[in-house]
């Protein structure tokens, strides 16, 4: 492949701002499904956020009991800032505190010094006994410690704990709201990143398809076809792995890491900055990771597409292999890049088997500390049982995102060199249209005046290796003009100048006496009809491949075409008729049979110009007499051009041209270049004896 794109090899930066430039506007149009499921992302995100919290507020106020008696001393200075806090005096001397409407610095000064407490459960007024034993009353009613509590019976506990119990019971209920409503928004967002990431990927498609049927001749002539293919599917399925899986869920990311950040902070201030000193650990491992996975992934991708490319080299070459007698080595040659492959992908196994559990190690260490901190924290109620549950469910939140970071930003790696590739493809100049004149007829006059090309060189510099030199002859509408020569010639560049798959150098192409640069490219080629040697019949019905010029050719011409190419019955042969379906290819068919198909297309298409390339060497001879036949009857007011090497074919045509390296050496008709006895009667008289020779 030319330097015109990317290596298949190249993964690229993670982030390049003129391609991202070029990714939003096929990502614009469908910027509200976008929008909405980034919106959907976040709505999600906090409620993840909130989960961990209500499982907290439903353990410290609902399971465990929320008031403190502290054993507070009157001359203590802590004492009036309690209550000035909002702290109650109970009758037997004790402070009863809410840690939760605390300030968190007072709280935590009364943890430090460490003094006596003891949980209390607010009795209802009104519900309550009021000769329950052991009960303190307070400035905002009767309080029960904890101790007297345990003394009830379960079921006296059960009814003094009610308000708590219905509480917990919302709690739930608010839980289990929260859970559906992450599943629906769970599911829409991923609906709507699917949809939106489809969309794109299915635009930058049609864009990609659209651009290469513009493409001239000569872009595929310096660029391999699979690789043209894996622009349109793998490199488009990249980017829209970047759209789906990447781009929106960074803004999770991004508000779960900052969100969960600011609640362990809050919660408890060493605890969450203890949590966090692991972060950066984290971080510096995912990097490293990055660094080495690149080369590691690269070799892999490049040994499965090696091992791919060798695989369907093998498969579309089976009959030569067979043929030759080769399946023991070419399996050999396919076990050995296998095993290239193989290795390649269990080195990505080793280093996925290394990073993830040393991400995983960060993980246990953090909640290492949460457990140890933690611990310690409610043995001396610094921390609240319901803070530690939440830190362990948070430290998962934190850490998750940072775990994904290394594949994230080998997706957009990947993504990003994909996108490259893809818009170095959509650059290519596409092929000239032409001024856009569409005459109102075509009568099929044909010129060539002194048409020089080349193919061009790998060198700018180097002087042009000419294929045709100085070319000029005329066709005059109706007229029938043989090309012959050695292979090499130039005789097919005469036809690829014609329909302008490439453009010549020097000289002018002339039709009806207008320049082909004039005349509008699409309008130019549909009054052209070409048969190869090489028929290309497309998947689908009979019927729409010799309808292959346009949707206005109807049923009747297309069975009146097939029946004065004798195709008719051809077709009448498969199952269906005309409506029956061939493969790609056409392969259920002869090679002849194809060959009648393409010369029933041909005639469908009612050219002005006819060009036969090879067109009869692969019939036999009773169905080229057949063929010869009708193109007699049918070839009457057309303009054509036949290549042949069976130079028996072509001894009715008009006038033939001999060429030879290039260069226009005879023209004439044959009996007069026989007369001449130059090139085109010594190959003549050499195919002659060959036929003389074969048959004897």
């Amino acid at each position: 492949m030319s330097g015109d794109h990317l290596d298949d090899d190249r993964l690229g930066a993670a982030f390049d701002a003129g391609t991202t430039r070029r990714l939003i506007r096929y990502a614009w149009p469908h910027r509200r499904l976008f929008v909405t499921a980034a919106v959907l992302v976040a709505v999600t995100t906090l409620i993840d956020l909130s989960i961990p919290w209500l499982t907290k507020t439903a353990i410290d106020r609902c399971i465990l009991l929320p008031y403190e008696a502290v054993s507070v001393s009157e001359d203590d200075a802590v004492r009036p800032r309690l209550l000035a806090a909002g702290a109650a005096t109970m009758d037997d001397g004790r402070v009863l505190i809410d840690p939760a409407q605390l300030p968190r610095e007072l709280v935590a000064e009364v943890r430090a010094r460490g003094l006596p407490s003891e949980r209390c459960l607010l009795l209802d007024q009104q519900s309550a006994p009021t000769d329950i034993p052991g009960t303190l009353r307070g400035i905002r009613g009767r309080y029960l410690p904890a101790s007297s509590l345990d003394a009830l019976p379960a079921e006296e506990r059960a009814q003094l704990r009610r308000p708590q119990l219905d509480s917990l019971q919302i709690l739930g209920l608010a839980l289990l709201a929260f859970v559906i409503t992450r599943m629906i928004t769970g599911y829409c967002q991923a609906l709507l990143l699917q949809q939106a990431g489809n969309r794109v990927m299915a635009d930058i498609r049609e864009g990609v398809f659209a651009h290469v049927m513009r493409l001239p001749i000569a872009y595929f002539d310096r660029n391999a076809v699979g690789r043209l293919v894996t622009r349109a599917t793998n490199d488009v399925s990249a980017v829209n792995e970047l759209f789906t899986n990447v781009l929106v869920y960074l803004l999770r990311d991004a508000i779960s890491i900052i969100g969960v950040s600011i609640i362990m902070l809050m919660v408890d201030l060493r605890l969450g900055l203890a949590v966090l000193a692991v972060s950066p650990l984290v971080v510096l491992i995912s990097w490293n990771f990055r660094k080495r996975a690149r080369d590691i992934f690269r070799d892999a991708r490049l040994k499965l597409a090696k091992l791919n490319a060798y695989l369907q080299e093998s498969i579309s070459g089976v009959r030569t292999i067979k043929a030759n007698a080769q399946e023991p080595r070419i399996a050999a040659r396919f076990d050995a890049i296998n095993h290239e492959e193989y290795l390649a992908t269990m080195r990505q196994v080793v280093l996925n088997g290394v990073y993830q559990p040393l991400i995983g190690l960060c993980g246990i260490i953090a909640l290492a500390v949460i457990i140890w901190y933690g611990g310690n924290g409610i043995a001396s109620h610094t921390i609240t049982v319901g803070a530690l549950v939440a830190f362990t469910a948070y430290v998962e939140m934190l850490f998750a995102p940072l775990r994904d970071l290394a594949e994230k930003h080998n997706v957009m790696q990947a993504a990003n060199a994909s996108a490259e590739r893809i818009f170095q493809l959509l650059d290519e100049r596409v092929e000239p249209a032409g001024s856009g004149v569409v005459p109102a007829s075509c009568a099929g006059a044909v010129e060539f005046q002194d048409v020089w090309f080349s193919y061009g060189s790998a060198d700018p510099g180097a002087e042009p290796h000419w294929v045709l030199t100085g070319i000029s002859f005329v066709a005059k509408p109706g007229e029938h003009l043989a090309l012959i020569g050695p292979t090499g010639s130039g005789k097919t560049t005469i036809v690829n100048l014609l329909l302008r798959f490439h453009e010549p150098q020097r000289g002018r192409i002339l039709i009806d006496g207008r320049d082909v640069r004039e005349l509008d490219l699409h309008w130019l080629r549909r009054r052209f009809a070409v048969v190869l040697q090489d028929v290309f019949l497309f998947a689908g019905d009979i019927r729409a491949n010799i309808a292959l010029k346009g949707d206005d050719i109807d049923a009747a011409r297309i069975e009146s075409a097939a029946r004065t190419t004798h195709a008719h019955d051809v077709i009448m042969r498969q199952p269906g008729g005309y409506a029956g379906t061939l493969n790609e290819r056409g392969t259920v068919l002869s090679v002849g049979e194809r060959q009648l198909l393409s010369f029933a297309r041909a005639l469908a298409a009612d050219p002005a110009v006819l060009v036969l390339d090879e067109a009869t060497a692969s019939i036999d001879s009773q169905t080229e007499r057949l063929v010869q036949d009708a193109m007699e009857r049918l070839l009457s007011g057309r303009t054509s051009l036949t290549i042949a090497h069976r130079l028996s074919t072509i001894h009715a045509s008009d006038r033939i041209l001999v060429l030879k390296s290039g260069e226009l050496i005879e023209i004439g008709s044959h009996v007069e270049l026989m007369a001449r006895d130059g090139l085109y009667a010594a190959l003549v008289r050499r195919q002659v004896a060959s036929e003389a020779a074969e048959s004897s």
